[in-house]
């Protein structure tokens, strides 16, 4: 099976195996949540599904999920696909109480995307393949409860490792929370 992450500037015409083709387009927004200790930031990441998954992420929420039957086979077709669905269902931002392994409290999202990515995944819960566009939104706060396991980070514990495999408490932290912070421009971001 193939597991591919790309970003807008990475996509490309080259085409990947026929049984890979998405059979549905997600596009989730996930929210990046610091608090400043003075002389360190911390992330905060959820971990929502340990009996399935078992995976340090970002509090999410799916923002579309769209099935389809085309013939997508390229990545720069699939990140069209998504500007074509994303301009067709244009939405609003969430709020706190969008987002289900959170308890809804009061703090500011950012409306500016401080990253994006794609992926496609085998999705083993849907049998599927899907697509995912993730939409990374900012938002600083210090106090903040969660309905699932979760944890602070600092950011200078979050370094890219060979591989990009890095785990937390025995637990791994999601690819594309390390993709995030592999761009220097984002983590300069959030530690500024």
């Amino acid at each position: 099976m193939i597991d591919l992450n790309w970003t807008r500037d990475e996509a490309n015409a080259e085409e990947f195996p026929h049984e890979a083709v998405p059979q549905r387009f997600v596009v989730t927004e996930a929210l990046v949540i610091t608090r400043n200790l003075g002389t360190s930031t911390e992330l905060f990441l959820t971990n929502p599904t340990p009996e399935k998954w078992n995976h340090w992420i970002l509090p999410f929420r799916t923002a579309m999920d769209i099935a389809s039957d085309e013939l997508i086979s390229s990545l720069n077709a699939i990140t069209n696909r998504f500007d074509a669905i994303e301009a067709a269902h244009a939405g609003s931002i969430g709020t706190a109480g969008d987002y289900p392994h959170l308890v809804a409290s009061v703090f500011a999202i950012s409306g500016e995307i401080l990253f994006e990515n794609y992926s496609l995944k085998y999705s083993h819960t849907n049998n599927k393949w899907t697509t995912y566009h993730f939409l990374y939104r900012q938002t600083n706060v210090c106090n903040l409860t969660a309905k699932v396991a979760s944890i602070w980070v600092s950011l200078d514990e979050l370094v890219d490792v060979p591989g990009g495999k890095k785990s937390i408490l025995e637990t791994p932290i999601s690819q594309n929370v390390i993709d995030l912070l592999s761009h220097v421009g984002v983590r300069k971001q959030l530690q500024g």
